[in-house]
């Protein structure tokens, strides 16, 4: 089979029409949803890491964890086995992986974080919400993506707010204050409620 020359939209779009027969005969190919590859900036995820969890994804054939050694991974990525290893402590910390680590064996690797957070976002969107959806009904993840991180700065902004009030109505308030500087010969009385805050 040859590799497509043009793009024909009355094709179907399945992995061996878009990679041709022989890439898919390799065997294994690993699938990566788009609303991970839009999520990227909202998980604060660099490209190097990106790349890192991806192979690791490519390892796990079921639900359970994956297990490849930092070897193997910095044989695929082209980064130094110390470099994998810092990026997989930096995905730890930003709660996208769980790493178990195992005495003389490799590490395991669970990616529930990550699949719980996308559960998250993905099912943020109304189920009527045409602004989210293309013209064939697919949701398009960036809006979805997008619209999650809006609501959860609306949320953390609201909750922010009430903080504030919380303080302000807890600390005792004079209206006025005396305002002194030995600089500028200065000694009077200031209103607060002349000013807006």
């Amino acid at each position: 089979m040859e590799p497509p020359d043009e793009y024909h939209p009355e094709e179907q779009r399945t992995f061996i029409d878009k990679w041709s027969g022989p890439i898919f005969d390799q065997g294994a190919f690993t699938m990566v949803p788009n609303l991970l590859l839009a999520s990227v900036p909202y998980l604060r995820m660099t490209p190097s890491e990106l790349v890192v969890l991806i192979n690791i994804e490519s390892f796990r054939w079921n639900t359970r964890p994956s297990f490849p050694s930092v070897q193997r991974l910095s044989l695929r990525t082209g980064m130094s086995e110390r470099h994998v290893t810092r990026l997989i402590t930096s995905l730890e910390k930003k709660g996208i992986l769980e790493r178990n680590r195992r005495r003389y064996r490799t590490n395991e690797y669970d990616l529930r974080p990550l699949i719980e957070t996308l559960h998250d976002i993905a099912c943020s969107v109304p189920d009527n919400d045409d602004q989210t959806t293309r013209q064939n009904g697919r949701i398009d993840p960036d809006i979805v993506v997008a619209d999650y991180v809006t609501s959860l700065s609306s949320k953390e902004d609201t909750v922010e707010k009430e903080k504030l009030k919380k303080k302000k109505k807890n600390i005792p308030h004079k209206n006025i204050v005396r305002a002194t500087s030995p600089v500028f010969d200065l000694d009077e009385e200031i209103n607060l409620d002349d000013f807006e805050f």
